[in-house]
């Protein structure tokens, strides 16, 4: 039966037809659509408006036609087999692709920050992957916020329409092509965590392409294990909330460029060399309950890796560790916020404009190398927490300061080349580990401190 021309037609009524361009169809039917499903040929644009609570579309959706989805509600497609070609584009609320292919072979858009489309076809076979083909864009004007803050992170987005709907999966899924945004988003494992991070989740992985415009930021909420194959380019990548998340973030292709990643309650594993893309490294964690809590961490996993700073995010207006320092400071045999490896590797720091502060830890069979040749002026604090590794400490160029309550303990040799220095706090005991060897004319600023 053919859909009628004049532009309204009820979901779930018409079981066999030709849906033509400005076909609506409004979710107001209660016939069971299981009962009803059939073959529907989508050609032009079909537009799908649920203005609240959930529409199920059971049909199998072919033709050269698209879904426009609008309204607050959610669409949810669960006819198998889907094959239509022309896309799918979420103005508003949800698209819910239940069924294998249910969102066609088209690219989907997600047209604003509050829209999305959520990912929930359980896997054939336990342990596996339901895979989906189609390249995912996120567009609009508006970016999404990230973590609560009122400024979202580095001031960039806002505390409302935070982004939790754009990509949501509850099942094991693959995505074998491209994700891109014009602004920021975020991919987010089912279930959100709100009380506390490592409660499980979905695994993800992304073959394709992730990238986001100049400025804009990837969010990422890991709470099962989510594998990044594709090269990543990002200004800021995100790896979890501030005080949630606990999964694991595999990190694969050496051509992955990111200004700045975040690490959260998130758990960075490096699977290749160069893995982390020259980023700035910050650690944004509010250290709730997570002294013992094994993640926050970026394992090398044996592979060298090139950054250009460590970073503590500021919480509030406080220098150190912003409004949970009391936290910080009684918490000094925490697991996490560290970079370490069990095989041996080396973590290189190249500098910035700025210098940069850290309490992160530097654990296991890890070198660290401070080589700032763009940056000579360039200083790298270490702070706070202390470091026991095994690899050695080589500094070529810029200054390396170890203060506070950090130390290095382990590293069994220090190097200084030509107008490099290590710096400490001769007033602090615990300040800096004297250097044993100086190459060149380098200049040591703490030789007389004390090791603990």
């Amino acid at each position: 039966m053919a859909a009628e021309s004049d532009g309204k037609k009820k979901a779930g009524t018409s079981r066999m037809g030709t849906c033509g361009k400005g076909i609506v169809f409004v979710a107001c039917c209660a016939v069971s659509a299981a009962a009803l499903a059939a073959t529907v040929t989508l050609n032009g644009e079909t537009t799908y408006n649920v203005a609240s609570g959930t529409n199920t579309v059971s049909d199998t959706l072919t033709g050269s036609g698209s879904i426009l989805k609008t309204g607050n509600g959610a669409l949810n497609l669960t006819g198998e087999g889907n094959d239509f070609t022309g896309g799918t584009k979420v103005n508003a609320g949800a698209v819910l692709a239940s069924a294998l292919d249910a969102l066609g072979t088209g690219a989907v858009e997600v047209a604003a920050k509050t829209a999305g489309v959520w990912f929930n076809v359980a896997p054939a076979t336990t342990g596996g992957y339901t895979l989906f083909g189609n390249a995912l864009a996120f567009t609009g004007t508006e970016d999404c916020s990230f973590g609560g803050a009122a400024l979202g992170v580095d001031r960039l987005g806002d505390s409302t329409g935070d982004g939790a709907r754009n990509a949501i999966f509850f099942q094991n899924t693959r995505l074998t092509n491209s994700i891109s945004g014009t602004r920021s988003y975020r991919l987010r494992h089912n279930p959100k965590n709100t009380s506390g991070p490592l409660n499980g989740g979905p695994s993800t992985i992304f073959d394709g392409p992730l990238s986001v415009a100049e400025g804009k930021g990837i969010f990422l909420n890991v709470y099962g294990t989510m594998t990044i194959n594709g090269p990543i380019t990002a200004t800021i990548l995100s790896g979890g909330e501030a005080w949630s998340g606990g999964g694991y973030l595999d990190l694969n292709n050496p051509a992955n460029r990111i200004g700045r990643m975040y690490v959260a309650s998130d758990r960075v594993r490096c699977g290749d060399t160069n893995v982390l893309g020259g980023a700035e490294l910050v650690w944004r964690v509010t250290c709730e309950a997570l002294g013992a809590t094994d993640c926050a961490w970026v394992d090398l996993c044996g592979h060298n890796q090139t950054v250009a700073a460590l970073r503590q995010y500021i919480f509030g207006g406080s220098a150190t560790a912003g409004w949970n320092k009391p936290r910080w400071e009684a918490e000094d045999n925490r697991k996490g916020i560290s970079v370490k490896s069990d095989q041996p590797a080396t973590l290189t720091i190249t500098g910035m404009a700025d210098d940069k502060e850290a309490c992160t830890m530097v654990r296991g069979a890890v070198s660290l190398v401070l080589d700032a040749q763009d940056y000579p002026s360039f200083t790298q604090t270490f702070t706070h927490f202390k470091s026991a590794f095994t690899g050695t400490t080589t500094v070529r160029k810029g200054t390396l300061r170890i203060t506070g309550k950090a130390r290095f303990t382990g590293t069994p040799r220090e190097r200084l080349h030509q107008h490099a220095a290590v710096a400490g706090e001769r007033d602090e005991p615990r300040g800096a580990r004297h250097v044993r060897r100086l190459d060149g004319d380098a200049q040591s600023l703490c030789q007389d401190a004390q090791e603990h």
